[in-house]
C-alpha cells in the first residue's frame, strides 16, 4: 500500500505543480496585457506615422529562450498594421521580434530577463538619432545662410 500512497503523492504533487505553473502563466499574460495598454496609451498617437528606424550598435548580449546570444543591430518600426514592433538582429538570418502592443508570454519573460540591456540599446539608439539631428540641423542653417547670400547677390545684381 506504500507504493500507491507514494504514487499518489506524487501525482498530487505534479497536479499542484501544474496548477501553480498556470496561475503564473496567467499573471504574467496579464502583465503583458497592462504593459500593452500602458504602451497603446503612451504611444498609440504614433501609429500613423509610418517610422522606420534601423540602427548597428555596440555588440550586445540578450538572453533569448535561456540562451545568451550576441545582437549588433535593432530595428524599430510604427504603423498601423503591424503596430510599435522592435527587431533584434543576432545573425544573419536571426532575430527576435517584439511587438509591444500585443505582449504574450514569451516576450513578457523576455524583457523582463533582458530589460537593463534594451535600455541601454535604445539609449545608444537615442544618442545616434540625436547627432543625426543636430547634424541635419546644421547643414539646415548653412544651407539657409548660403541661400540667404545668394538671395542678396541677385536682389543686388538686379539693382545694378
Amino acid at each position: 500500500m506504500t507504493g500507491i500512497k507514494e504514487v499518489v503523492d506524487k501525482l498530487e504533487e505534479i497536479i499542484m505543480t501544474e496548477k501553480d505553473i498556470r496561475e503564473c502563466d496567467e499573471k504574467l499574460e496579464d502583465i503583458g496585457g497592462k504593459i500593452s495598454e500602458y504602451v497603446k496609451q503612451r504611444l498609440g498617437k504614433y501609429l500613423g506615422e509610418r517610422l522606420s528606424i534601423s540602427s548597428s550598435i555596440r555588440i550586445r548580449k540578450l538572453k533569448v529562450y535561456g540562451e545568451h546570444r550576441a545582437v549588433d543591430s535593432v530595428s524599430i518600426s510604427v504603423d498601423k498594421m503591424n503596430g510599435i514592433m522592435i527587431s533584434f538582429k543576432m545573425s544573419p538570418d536571426k532575430h527576435y521580434d517584439v511587438n509591444l502592443d500585443c505582449l504574450h508570454l514569451g516576450t513578457v519573460i523576455f524583457l523582463i530577463d533582458n530589460l537593463g540591456t534594451i535600455l541601454d540599446i535604445l539609449d545608444e539608439v537615442l544618442e545616434k538619432r540625436k547627432s543625426l539631428l543636430q547634424d541635419l540641423r546644421n547643414k539646415l542653417n548653412e544651407a539657409s545662410h548660403k541661400m540667404s547670400e545668394i538671395l542678396v547677390a541677385i536682389d543686388a545684381e538686379e539693382k545694378n
